[in-house]
């Protein structure tokens, strides 16, 4: 699939719910730079896809199908606000590719660890572990601690 139609298929998700956020927005100028389209292919692609939102074009080879759901659950992703509208619309896709549940769920599950490891600075993608802190000794805690008193001399006899 050429990249002008990867990105018109990514706009087609962004728009499937008449609305572009600034978070969109940046996102797709990321990855219209990413696939070096030009500022006319930008607009071009942009004005159809406002024209006729919700409207993938379905890739041949298998690569560019899993390319396509990847770039879809991110495109979704990109504001923070997983509409209705593009749900329908990723399923209704990934039915047509004849793409199974476990295969969606495993494109989910890939794409949320890589885009939360690129997102993780990296002295935090691998937390080191802290040493537990220092307490005393079992004998000196008992010893600071107030004997309890019995509680079977306050507790009344029963009949």
């Amino acid at each position: 699939m050429d990249r002008m139609h990867k990105f018109m298929n990514l706009l087609a998700v962004a728009t499937a719910d008449h609305q572009l956020t600034e978070r969109e927005i940046k996102y797709l100028t990321k990855r219209a730079k990413e696939l070096k389209l030009t500022d006319h292919q930008y607009n071009l692609a942009m004005n159809r896809a406002l024209a006729h939102p919700g409207e993938v074009q379905i890739p041949r080879r298998k690569s560019d199908r899993n390319e396509l759901m990847r770039d879809m659950l991110r495109v979704m992703a990109a504001d923070g606000n997983l509409a209705e509208v593009e749900k329908q619309l990723f399923a209704i896709v990934a039915a047509y590719m004849k793409f199974e549940k476990p295969q969606v769920e495993a494109l989910i599950d890939d794409v949320l660890k890589e885009d939360l490891a690129q997102e993780l600075p990296p002295a935090q993608k691998s937390p080191a572990k802290k040493a537990p802190p220092k307490t005393p000794p079992r004998s000196a805690k008992l010893a600071s601690k107030p004997k309890p008193k019995s509680l079977a001399a306050k507790s009344p006899k029963r009949k």
